[in-house]
């Protein structure tokens, strides 16, 4: 069975390059580009992981990643930050909001994969 990844970011842009980094990568890639796309979009198709990015409109990503652990039904699905905000207190504040892992952009498409491969080893 094919790990499936929910990537949410604001930027199409972003979406766009990681979604086909993933893809290429082996993974099925779901969207969202926003916080609360991301929320429904997580309980509707139980991604393995989630990559989230921090600065949205409307609910940010510390934000989604609370509410994300709050919820049985996906308090335990790993979380990956990619974001611009590099700032120790930025980080911080990612990790105890409930990121399994914080990376900042930019970053290297290979980085991420690796990163989502670290997370969902056995």
């Amino acid at each position: 069975m094919t790990e499936r990844i929910l990537l949410v970011d604001d930027d199409p842009e972003v979406v766009n390059l990681f979604s086909y980094t993933l893809k290429r990568a082996g993974y099925e890639v779901d969207t969202a580009l926003s916080g609360e796309a991301a929320l429904q979009q997580a309980r509707e198709v139980q991604p393995n992981a989630i990559v989230l990015d921090v600065m949205m409109p409307g609910m940010d990503g510390y934000t989604v990643a609370r509410q994300l652990r709050a919820q049985p039904e996906t308090a335990a699905i790993p979380i990956v930050m990619l974001t611009a905000r590099a700032l120790v207190p930025d980080r911080v504040a990612g990790l105890q909001a409930g990121a399994t892992a914080y990376l900042v952009k930019p970053v290297m498409p290979s980085a991420l994969v690796r990163t989502i491969r670290d997370i969902l080893a056995p």
